[in-house]
């Protein structure tokens, strides 16, 4: 693969999780204005983070969305000043819900389809999450 080819496939990555952000937005009622041409972060093709603009506000960041090799999700951004903040939040929200899910209880705030596979989708969370806060936890990778 050339440096070309890494090129046009991040940035193919990065206009599908674009996408896929916005229709989680807006299925999930998230009112916003808009988001980023490129994540506020972004490792291809695991995770990418994307500033939220408030809804009639531009340029005001209201929040925080993640998509990418893991569940989409949102923080707002009075839980998360900035990408790395949001990517804590989730992380800890995340295994929280997978330690739950995996004795068989819900999440009273997070809930992954209908419940009937939470058993399988728990060590999958938990392992996420782990990641996320390994990440979030690693100054090397954070201007």
């Amino acid at each position: 693969m050339t440096e070309d080819d890494d090129t046009e496939f991040e940035a193919e990555w990065l206009a599908e999780r674009r996408a896929e952000i916005l229709a989680y937005l807006t299925a999930e009622g998230i009112n916003h204005s808009s988001v980023g041409d490129e994540p506020a972060w972004w490792v291809a093709p695991y995770v990418s983070i994307w500033a939220v603009e408030h809804q009639g506000h531009p340029g005001q960041v209201s929040g925080w969305a993640i998509c990418g090799d893991l569940p989409s999700d949102y923080v707002s951004a009075q839980t998360a000043k900035s990408p790395r903040e949001a990517m804590k939040a989730i992380a800890s929200l995340w295994a929280d819900a997978a330690a739950l899910m995996a004795r068989g209880e819900r999440h009273p705030t997070f809930i992954i389809g209908d419940g009937s596979n939470d058993a399988e989708l728990a060590p999958m969370l938990a392992s996420r999450a782990e990641l996320l806060q390994e990440w979030a936890d690693d100054p090397d990778i954070w201007d």
